[in-house]
């Protein structure tokens, strides 16, 4: 059985802040840690 792809955290948080800039409301990134497999808090 083989694991499903997984999104990068990087592609994944870059998509999050423009669809919330697009809304109108301010994001930002206030730590940054690995690009391909980081945790999003």
């Amino acid at each position: 059985m083989e694991a499903a792809p997984r999104l990068k955290a990087e592609i994944w948080v870059k998509a999050l802040i423009r669809r919330c800039e697009t809304a109108g409301a301010a994001a930002m990134v206030v730590r940054r840690g690995d690009a391909t497999a980081g945790v999003v808090l």
